[in-house]
């Protein structure tokens, strides 16, 4: 059973949550971007190197493009897919600062944001599980991928939303704290690690230049 204080101190729950928006910023300065060719099964290495070049005034090229692309029409998968990037900061942000609460609540019970512990993971379960959807449509419905780094991508994402899920049925339900909290802190560790597979995938490999090139 999760037995806890009732007593909400609302300033300092207040500050907790700026806190942790203000973190959330931080966390996600960096934009997302999904590529046509995930749907396309490319490996990484394919990816990185076909890149197109740049088009400039009236060329050939351009209104060859622009002609493609009229005589492709509208593409529902593909129109949804390109939604995946701004869908993931809602169950990002909601989820992270669930555990945050969650965390607050170790140090301070008294502090008394069970309920809203309850309700950030709803949120941020349901709003991750239309996030996911529309990823399998950015990349495609396929089991596996020739790029290692979207395969994990997928399956990571697709983990912490049913992980999500659960944690927020346990909280709901009042299984036992130490299993909650676990669900909810594997979740926010995911999300970390989804976040970089993230980054790789729309800058490149190795886009936050943790490896040294020169050498040490």
């Amino acid at each position: 059973m999760r037995d806890r204080a009732n007593t909400t101190t609302f300033p300092e729950a207040l500050r907790l949550m700026a806190a942790a928006l203000a973190l959330l910023i931080m966390l996600l300065a960096i934009p997302a971007s999904a590529h046509k060719e995930h749907r396309q099964n490319k490996t990484q290495d394919e990816m990185t190197v076909e890149q197109p070049a740049p088009i400039h005034g009236n060329s050939p090229a351009l209104h060859s493009e622009s002609d493609s692309l009229d005589q492709e029409g509208f593409d529902i998968a593909d129109f949804l897919g390109r939604l995946h990037p701004a869908a993931v900061h809602f169950p990002i942000a909601l989820l992270i600062v669930a555990a945050l609460a969650e965390l607050a609540l170790m140090v301070r019970p008294t502090l008394g944001l069970d309920r809203t512990v309850g309700l950030l993971l709803w949120a941020g379960a349901l709003t991750g599980a239309g996030a996911v959807l529309l990823g399998w449509f950015a990349g495609g419905f396929r089991l596996t991928d020739r790029s290692d780094v979207l395969f994990w991508h997928r399956w990571n994402g697709t983990a912490i939303v049913v992980v999500a899920l659960v944690a927020a049925l346990a909280h709901s339900r009042k299984w036992n704290s130490a299993f909650v909290r676990l669900l909810v802190f594997s979740v926010a560790i995911a999300l970390i690690i989804q976040g970089y597979l993230g980054g790789e995938l729309a800058f490149g490999p190795d886009h936050l230049n943790l490896i040294p090139k020169g050498g040490f």
